[in-house]
Parts: structure tokens; C-alpha cells; sequence
């Protein structure tokens, strides 16, 4: 029983580790696609397309720079 200790401390470790890193996915995934619909949203109702892309490129900068400043760095 000794000798399974140091295993089942590194399986929790690894498990523990993985789960984070996959709610750490979640979460940028979640960023992403909410950014996605945003900018669909405005491009859909601008017709100059240099204004446009000038928009769709400040939303996608605002809100990746909130959602990194507000992550948990834990």
C-alpha cells in the first residue's frame, strides 16, 4: 500500500491539472465564439466595409483584453 501513494498522489495531481486546463478551454472558447456573434452583429448592419472592419477589429481587442485582464490567474 506504500508503494501506491506516490502514484495515486500523481494521478490526482494530473487529473486535477487537466480539468483546469479543460475549463480553461471552456472559457477562451466561450470568449471567442461571444466575440464571433458580436462582431456578426455589427457587420450585419454596417454597409461600408472599412468601417467595418475597423469595428469588428476594436470589439475583437476590447474584449480579448477584458476577458485576459479579468481571468483568474490562479
Amino acid at each position: 500500500m506504500i508503494m501506491l501513494k506516490p502514484i495515486l498522489d500523481f494521478l490526482k495531481q494530473f487529473f486535477n491539472s487537466f480539468i483546469q486546463d479543460c475549463i480553461d478551454d471552456i472559457y477562451w472558447y466561450g470568449v471567442f465564439i461571444f466575440t464571433a456573434l458580436l462582431c456578426g452583429v455589427v457587420a450585419a448592419n454596417k454597409d461600408d466595409i472599412n468601417i467595418t472592419g475597423k469595428l469588428i477589429l476594436g470589439i475583437f481587442i476590447i474584449i480579448f483584453v477584458i476577458a485576459f485582464r479579468f481571468k483568474d490567474k490562479g
